[in-house]
């Protein structure tokens, strides 16, 4: 994933094309393989550099400024996508990351210490404000492990409609595809791999997936036909009351459909 914009903002901005993306705009890839920098653009991925030393850290700055011309937007919430990440696994009398470890400064949210393999985790960080900084820092101690990581950092707008709920450190939704839900440094192998103080929030978008567009609005009575076809039942004034009280809740809450009475 990168950016379309003109080549030679690409090229200012230490940028490498991955293709073009319409009249003379590129789809602008950037990648940081160093430690210690700073960053104001969506869609940067941050990589490992080329050789990790043991009793070192390596730090990324993300700055959140919308009088920037690259955010256009203000800006509530970075999304953190873990394409790989392996650094040393927690200590397996406490469980704590005492060697290598990710931490997450400046989001709102609970995001806890992580530590060992955290490939295809995700992220949703709160930002206190729409100006401000995330540092994202890489802590090593002594380990033979090979510490390697790619993570793609992208920025979500306020009032788009794929935010994260409030304090929802991981967000699931049918967008994502199917698989399984995996806590931090999840892998069917040996050993203790289990990390401590793990208190976070993870949240799943409710969907009715059909082949059809759902509509704008729906009315009750006709969800209530369904559910009492689906259940068996010849008549939907026989479905559970509290069954209703439900349904009205769920989707008076929802901004995807509206009810009708």
């Amino acid at each position: 994933m990168g950016n379309c914009v003109p080549s030679s903002f690409c090229n200012a901005y230490g940028g490498r094309s991955g293709g073009s993306c319409g009249s003379l705009a590129v789809c602008c890839i950037y990648t940081i393989v160093k430690c210690g920098e700073k960053t104001t653009l969506n869609n940067t991925y941050w990589r490992n550099p080329p050789s990790v030393s043991s009793d070192t850290s390596c730090s990324l700055t993300f700055t959140l400024d919308n009088s920037l011309i690259e955010q256009r937007k203000p800006i509530c919430q970075v999304r953190l996508d873990f394409k790989s990440f392996t650094v040393a696994q927690p200590n397996p009398a406490t469980s704590h990351c005492d060697s290598d470890y990710l931490q997450v400064v400046g989001a709102v949210n609970k995001v806890p210490i992580i530590c060992g393999d955290n490939d295809d985790q995700h992220m949703y960080l709160e930002a206190p404000s729409p100006t401000t900084e995330f540092l994202f820092l890489m802590k090593f101690g002594v380990s033979s492990v090979t510490r390697t990581w790619n993570i793609g950092i992208s920025l979500i707008p306020c009032g788009a409609d794929f935010l994260a709920p409030r304090d929802c450190l991981q967000y699931f939704t049918r967008h994502m595809g199917t698989g399984s839900v995996k806590s931090f440094n999840w892998r069917d192998a040996s050993g203790m791999r289990q990390l401590a103080d793990m208190d976070y929030t993870i949240c799943f978008r409710n969907e009715i997936i059909t082949n059809k567009q759902l509509p704008e609005f729906v009315t009750l009575s006709a969800l209530l036909e369904a559910m009492a076809r689906a259940s068996g039942l010849v008549d939907f004034r026989l479905v559970h009351p509290e069954m209703v009280q439900l349904i009205v809740l769920m989707i008076s809450s929802s901004s995807q459909m509206g009810l009708i009475l």
